[in-house]
């Protein structure tokens, strides 16, 4: 249930504002935005076995990135971080409504050097359905590429069902 979408877009976010938006002659450019009221409607399988869910996402969020340039000593970093809470409304195509009584939270976090690359996620969901069983999904995700080239790559999912 990761949303691939969003992660999508706060990427090119990132891209864009550090090869567009950002003047050549600048130090440190820190740039932060906020959204409110996001409402989006996807379909997705249910994590716990009911098929196919079409799940509609509410939520908030702030993107913080700063760049170092010029003649900066850390010319070339960037720095970037994505939150956002809210809620989410999964209903199966028997009409049963799982509801996210708790919070979606999704933290990126994408550092970048002369010499590293590092980016990480964190997805999480709690919540119940309409019977009183309560689900969570749990998924970190970790990408680090250092100077020696070795890319070291995880995720880790935990999902409790009713």
């Amino acid at each position: 249930m990761f949303n691939r979408k969003l992660f999508v877009i706060v990427i090119l976010a990132l891209i864009i504002t550090a090869l567009v938006v950002l003047p050549a002659a600048a130090q440190v450019i820190t740039q932060t935005s906020t959204f409110k009221n996001v409402s989006e409607v996807i379909t997705d399988d249910d994590f716990c076995g009911a098929g196919e869910v079409t799940i509609t996402l509410a939520y908030d969020g702030l993107l913080h990135t700063t760049m170092f340039t010029g003649d900066h000593p850390n010319a070339g970093s960037f720095h970037g971080k994505l939150m956002v809470n809210g809620t989410a409304t999964a209903v199966d195509g028997d009409g049963n409504v799982m509801s996210n009584d708790r919070f979606v939270k999704t933290i990126f976090h994408t550092n970048v050097n002369r010499q590293n690359f590092n980016d990480r996620f964190n997805w999480i969901l709690n919540g119940s359905r309409a019977d009183g069983g309560r689900h969570r999904l749990h998924l970190i995700g970790h990408f680090n590429l250092s100077a020696s080239g070795n890319p070291v790559v995880f995720e880790k999912l935990r999902i409790s069902c009713p």
